[in-house]
């Protein structure tokens, strides 16, 4: 009987060794998984113009002041991100001894986030082909208003009548506009100035407030 219960308590402490031993695998591969995703910056590819750009819409005047090798680089990380296995010998060379990189597919499809920041991307690659870097600003004086109750004009957070007014600029206030993001009407401010005080930027003012100086 003596015998049969110290069996069978070996067995238990068998048992339980078995299952600390498992609870301390799943933990060890755990903090593993916790490190990589750390190390990766929380999800994100560390080396990566834009880490989101396969679920986050970049916005246009995150490109302002690329280059032509930061625009090449996050146009082609959007295609690195799908395991696209690249052809052409600069983007192979670039890509291939990242970690990130796990070239495996011929054909790949991007979702609607990833296709609308490729185009936006290669409409900014198109312009530095045309125009010389850094010679995308033009300037402009805004005119006086047609209405001579209102004599300012409304600079948006967008390219609509609709849209949000972040500030106003007066008649004889100077605007320095980036030609790349000219909308059907209206001219995107990069910067202002009225007199000596600065006016709002980032945004956008109808065209036909504007007089062009200079661009």
């Amino acid at each position: 009987m003596l015998k049969k219960a110290i069996g069978s308590n070996s067995l238990e402490s068998i048992r339980m060794q078995k299952r600390l031993t498992e609870i301390i695998l799943s933990l060890v591969l755990m903090l593993s998984a916790l490190d990589a995703f750390a190390a990766s910056g929380g999800g994100r590819v560390k080396g990566f113009v834009f880490p989101d750009s396969d679920h986050k819409l970049i916005r246009e005047q995150e490109l302002l002041d690329a280059d032509a090798e930061m625009l090449w680089q996050a146009r082609n990380e959007i295609y690195v991100r799908k395991g696209y296995r690249f052809s052409n010998t600069k983007t192979k060379q670039f890509f291939e001894n990242r970690k990130y990189y796990a070239k495996a597919l011929d054909t790949i499809k991007l979702n609607t986030i990833e296709k609308r920041n490729v185009e936006t991307i290669k409409r900014f690659e198109n312009y530095l082909k045309v125009y010389p870097e850094r010679a995308f600003e033009a300037t402009y004086e805004v005119t006086e208003s047609l209405s001579h109750a209102d004599k300012s004009h409304a600079v948006r957070n967008c390219p609509e009548d609709t849209c949000h007014v972040i500030g106003h600029l007066h008649h004889t206030c100077v605007v320095n506009a980036d030609i790349r993001m000219d909308r059907q009407g209206w001219v995107y401010v990069r910067s202002s100035t009225c007199g000596n005080a600065p006016g709002p930027a980032d945004g956008y003012i109808a065209k036909k407030a504007l007089s062009l100086v200079a661009g």
